[in-house]
């Protein structure tokens, strides 16, 4: 069975490095002589606890939501890269001094040594206990100069979006020790959400701030709902876990000379991990390949190509941003990647609607080799929802190599012509 908590003990000369920014990293990088069984790391909790010289303090409790792996020019592992859910994962204190260490102090946790470490359950609410006696409850709203460090990347958002899109914003910025909740919302983190949308109304294209604030209210937590719950019997009040994420629309220029491809780690109970590694690593090639060729031949044209955390390749025209998602397939999953494709398309261009920036065309591009039978379906399929399949051919030239197929014409295929 594979461990679930791991305290990952850092010598204090480390703080003034973590203390760069006053959250939670959206990613943490360790050096591989730290740690080596990183396959239990994914969907594991870390609580990162500071040796200091008189006691320990527990700095952060994260999240941990993937792993990769980085490599050197020569093709030898340096790093684990640690992706965090930021949602589920809370930073303590900023402070620099042990006055306001004191407050999260732990003792000695079980005389380990710095470095990762495996945790049991009772050492996992020993150091929960201490995140619950830091939450601070008063009565004084929080002041501007404090919500002026939030910055939504987007201008404005609809009510689905926006507690989501504002409460990773808080966990980024601020630490438990800098926040406190209220009568309304006992919890900190949703307290300071709360706060800023009432304050910048005009953020909401849709909805209400009571839809936001009832949203905000079951936001995934990270202590058990009795303990933060205390006074408030509000059974709407109670938070719950939940995996959902927005979309990452922050779309910055790619540059092909750049894009490599990335490296996961599957899960300890995944069957046949290195069968799986195998066709991911392939697939993840074959992909990035696809996405560095379709930008060069945009960068040739004068047509700058951009990209998100979730969005595979994006151009803008006429005031509108087309979005495309590239599906690397083999003879068995073109129907299961095309299915998912289509709904990342239409899931990406309703987050860009929500947050005010106008999608224009939705394309879904796959490998060539499949039956004209199987793209028939997916062309129809891809049609009804308002997006057009592309498939990728790069055993020819620009610009054939990227070729519309309509379901009204099967077997004919249309050169994707770029219109400046």
């Amino acid at each position: 069975m594979k461990a679930e908590n791991f305290a990952w003990i850092v010598p204090e000369d480390w703080v003034p490095l973590m203390n760069s920014q006053g959250g939670v990293s959206s990613c943490y990088t360790i050096p591989v002589d730290l740690f080596s069984d990183i396959e239990c790391l994914s969907g594991a909790i870390v609580y990162i606890v500071v040796r200091g010289r008189n006691f320990d303090f527990l700095f952060s409790r994260v999240a941990v939501d993937s792993v990769a792996v980085s490599y050197d020019d020569e093709g030898r592992k340096i790093n684990y890269i640690l992706n965090v859910c930021l949602e589920k994962s809370l930073r303590l204190t900023r402070a620099s001094n042990y006055v306001d260490y004191n407050s999260f102090r732990v003792p000695k946790l079980l005389k380990l040594n710095t470095g990762f470490t495996p945790i049991e359950e009772a050492s996992k609410k020993q150091l929960d206990s201490v995140i619950e006696n830091g939450f601070k409850f008063l009565f004084t709203r929080v002041p501007e100069e404090a919500l002026s460090k939030i910055s939504p990347p987007f201008e404005r958002c609809g009510s689905l979006i926006a507690p989501i899109v504002i409460i990773r914003e808080v966990i980024s910025n601020f630490s438990l020790a800098e926040m406190w909740g209220s009568r309304r919302n006992p919890h900190p983190v949703a307290n300071f959400a709360c706060q800023y949308l009432e304050t910048h109304p005009d953020f909401l294209t849709s909805g209400t701030i009571d839809e936001c604030v009832r949203m905000l209210k079951s936001m995934p937590i990270f202590l058990p709902e009795n303990q933060i719950n205390a006074g408030n019997q509000d059974s709407e009040s109670k938070m719950s876990h939940s995996t959902f994420q927005v979309a990452d629309i922050s779309l910055v220029p790619i540059d092909p000379k750049e894009v490599k491809a990335r490296v996961f780690v599957p899960r300890k109970d995944a069957v046949s991990k290195e069968s799986i590694m195998r066709k991911t690593e392939a697939a993840e090639q074959r992909h990035q390949e696809m996405l560095r060729d379709i930008s060069s031949y945009f960068l040739n044209n004068s047509v700058v190509p951009y990209q998100s955390n979730s969005i595979d390749l994006a151009i803008k025209a006429n005031g509108k941003t087309d979005i495309f998602e590239l599906k690397s397939i083999s003879e068995s999953n073109l129907l299961a990647q095309a299915s998912k494709g289509i709904f990342q398309l239409l899931y990406y261009s309703y987050v860009l609607d929500e947050c005010g920036v106008i999608c224009g065309s939705r394309y879904l591009v796959v490998e060539a080799g499949s039956s004209f039978s199987d793209l028939v379906i997916v062309a129809a399929v891809a049609a009804s929802a308002g997006a057009k399949l592309m498939v990728y051919d790069s055993k020819k030239e620009w610009p054939g190599r990227l070729s519309e197929y309509s379901a009204s014409t099967p077997g004919r295929f249309s050169e994707y012509l770029i219109v400046k």
